[in-house]
């Protein structure tokens, strides 16, 4: 019954998984996010129904592979602060904490405001469905913030973002 059920569970998230990257590529960012908020929850319960369920066996090898989805993007996280802390147009603001990586971009020209710059590259990024860019204020400047979130996403695709994100900047 645990195989079925953790088959089903999988399944699911899937599938969930795939409608928010439908929802991202037809533009609708806030259907994305619900159907993202639905994965959570399902990830959440399956992870509830399998500790108090499964055998000792089943919840080392669940807790081995949730450890790992952890273990990854962290990884992802650090390989975005080394793209970032080698671009001189980037600022790493700190080190990552855990999956979450806060940088600034630093204007090409002078007379251009750092903030209003980030800003305007977060929501260009958000509006043409490319990603959806956290951001927060750090000594009172406006910084992005990636959080790693996806443990099948590669450094190829971060460095790629990253690369739009001074393209972006250039442009302004």
């Amino acid at each position: 019954m645990f195989n079925e059920r953790q088959r089903l569970a999988e399944a699911c998230l899937d599938a969930l998984g795939r409608l928010v990257h439908l929802w991202e590529q037809a533009g609708d960012l806030d259907r994305a996010v619900e159907y993202e908020n639905r994965h959570e929850d399902v990830q959440e319960k399956n992870l509830e129904l399998n500790l108090a369920l499964g055998s000792e066996r089943e919840k080392l090898a669940y807790l081995s592979a949730t450890s790992w989805m952890i273990d990854r993007t962290i990884s992802l996280a650090n390989h975005a602060a080394e793209v970032i802390r080698r671009n001189p147009r980037l600022e790493l603001i700190c080190e990552p904490q855990l999956s979450t990586v806060v940088f600034r971009v630093l204007p090409a020209s002078a007379g251009i405001d750092s903030d209003e710059l980030s800003a305007s590259i977060r929501q260009q990024l958000f509006h043409t469905g490319r990603a959806v860019i956290g951001h927060t204020r750090v000594r009172n400047h406006s910084c992005l913030k990636f959080t790693c979130m996806n443990p099948a996403a590669g450094e190829t695709g971060i460095e790629a973002l990253i690369e739009e994100i001074l393209r972006l900047s250039n442009s302004a």
